[in-house]
C-alpha cells in the first residue's frame, strides 16, 4: 500500500521492468536491496501488466524529471503528476519536461 499511495502503478510496472532501481528506492521505505528484491520478484508478472518486454526511453526522461523535480523539494506524488501532465509535449527532453512540470506545478 505504500508504494501505490507513492507512485501510480503503471510506472510501478515500468520501473520494474526496466530495472529503474532509482523510481524504486524515492519511495520511502524503499532501499536498495528492497528495490532489488521486487524487480527479481515482479519482473516477469509486470511484463504482461505493461504490455512491454522492456521499458522505453519516454519514461527513462520522465524518471530523471521527476528525480529533479523531487530534489528541489517537490513530493514523489506531486512531482509525478506534475510530469505525467507535461509528457504530451511536442519534444520530451528532460529538461523540457522539468520546465512543463515546473509551469504546471506553478499553477496550483
Amino acid at each position: 500500500m505504500n508504494i501505490l499511495s507513492q507512485i501510480s502503478f503503471a510506472d510501478f510496472a515500468i520501473a520494474i521492468v526496466s530495472d529503474d532501481e532509482k523510481v524504486l528506492t524515492r519511495i520511502p521505505g524503499i532501499g536498495q536491496k528492497s528495490a532489488k528484491r521486487l524487480i527479481l520478484e515482479l519482473k516477469d508478472k509486470m511484463k504482461k501488466h505493461t504490455g512491454t518486454p522492456t521499458g522505453n526511453k519516454k519514461s527513462a526522461e520522465a524518471g530523471d524529471a521527476v528525480s529533479a523535480l523531487i530534489s528541489l523539494g517537490f513530493t514523489p506524488r506531486e512531482a509525478q503528476e506534475a510530469v505525467d501532465a507535461a509528457q504530451p509535449i511536442s519534444d520530451p527532453t528532460v529538461q523540457n519536461l522539468i520546465r512543463a512540470a515546473l509551469a504546471r506545478l506553478r499553477e496550483h
